[in-house]
């Protein structure tokens, strides 16, 4: 029952939970809403729970965890059904196989694309320059632990390799095994990670975790009769169909082939290898307030003034931010007009604002002049040397000096 169980649960996980790829067709994704909507039904109707929270099929979501637990619900169900009516284990060998096979697919798909994204240092970026100039004291556990593997390009592309080689060996019969343990293993550091960090992507790392566990379940008692009771063990051949050699590995290497194009694609379609070496938009960078007059008075930089900026930095994905005097954060939606000067600044009350801004390549300087919310500004701001920064060039020592 239980092999029952986990085969329902697994391919109804796969069938339903929507995912981002990047040529694989996003197939439960138009059914998603159905499973959405069920699950804000049940937690309105029977947990009295607030139609408000978050009922998408997303990362750590309300949602999510409501359509996992009727899943389990509905597996359990269907297995013990399913028992009732077939009392024979005689095709337990073709459900143990079908069971490895679409848990090592959907796991490789998964560990080729997070590997590559380590690999090429898009997941963990070089922390952004507000980042830089937070107070580690004010940030969050989650943004400490990304900033800290962005910093590292060795030990980010260390991680890479790591979730790429069970990708690839879970693809082949022979290594499937050795290729679970190792994406066992890699799967219970990230979710303790995510735990321990406080990083939403608990439940989907869980999932992985189990889908590698489920692949090694196949094979336990070989493993326990071999490393605990110290046992000889008899390699039998496992259930397979019984198909032509050149079907077989013609349709491993299109399989393999599919899932390294897919992890692939977004790192060729945009160029970029290594996104710290990757351009940065125009103004991009970290400013120190050299000169700020509030509706025409010059303030002086002093640490208890709230009103003063300190900084200026401007964000890849498009923000400025400003850090004031006692280093709290204010960031706004950014567009920029390069050839007329304007910078377009959007609050979250959709209320825009249009600052005038002129910058020389030559001394670094930045002048930025204007109306925003209701007070007229004018700013001189000198752009500051990212690469001078302790983090932008750590030292290896092999000794203690």
């Amino acid at each position: 029952m239980r092999l029952r169980f986990a085969l329902i649960f697994t391919s109804l996980f796969i069938l339903t939970l929507p995912f981002e790829q990047s040529i694989i067709p996003n197939l439960p994704g138009l059914i998603a809403p159905l499973f959405e909507s069920m699950a804000k039904w049940v937690a309105v109707s029977f947990l009295g729970w607030s139609s408000e929270s978050d009922y998408r099929l997303a990362s750590d979501s309300t949602g999510l965890y409501i359509h996992c637990g009727l899943l389990l619900i509905l597996s359990s169900s269907a297995a013990l059904i399913w028992k009732i009516f077939e009392k024979s284990d005689s095709q337990k060998g073709f459900y143990s196989f079908l069971l490895t096979l679409i848990s090592s697919t959907y796991l490789s798909m998964h560990l080729f694309s997070y590997g590559f994204s380590k690999l090429f240092k898009v997941q963990f970026f070089f922390p952004e320059p507000n980042t830089l100039f937070t107070p580690l004291g004010q940030i969050s556990h989650d943004l400490l632990f990304w900033s800290s593997m962005g910093s590292s390009y060795s030990y980010t592309v260390f991680s890479g390799i790591l979730e790429l080689m069970p990708a690839i060996l879970l693809l082949f019969r022979r290594t499937r095994l050795l290729g679970s343990l190792i994406a066992a293993a890699v799967m219970t550091n990230v979710l303790m990670l995510n735990l321990a960090f406080d990083i939403s992507v608990k439940l989907f790392s869980g999932i992985l975790l189990f889908l590698s566990s489920l692949i090694i379940s196949v094979d336990f008692n070989k493993l326990y009769s071999f490393f605990i009771s110290e046992k000889t063990i008899e390699l039998k051949e496992k259930w397979h169909p019984k198909i032509n050699p050149k079907l077989y590995w013609s349709f491993k290497i299109i399989l393999l082939l599919l899932l390294v194009i897919n992890g692939l694609f977004p790192f060729i379609k945009s160029g970029n290898y290594n996104d710290d070496s990757a351009p940065r938009p125009y103004l991009h960078g970290a400013y120190e307030v050299e000169q700020f007059v509030l509706n025409g008075d010059s303030l002086a930089s002093l640490t208890n003034d709230k009103k003063r900026w300190r900084r200026i930095f401007i964000h890849r994905r498009s923000y400025f931010i400003v850090q004031n005097m006692q280093d709290k954060m204010k960031d706004f939606k950014l567009s920029s007009d390069k050839e007329k000067g304007l910078l377009i600044l959007k609050d979250y009350d959709n209320s825009e604002s249009q600052l005038n801004f002129q910058y020389s390549n030559k001394d670094s300087i930045l002048i930025i002049n204007g109306r925003l919310k209701g007070n007229e500004i004018s700013i001189i701001a000198k752009q500051l040397d990212l690469s001078k920064l302790p983090l932008s060039n750590p030292k290896f020592h092999w000794t203690v000096q």
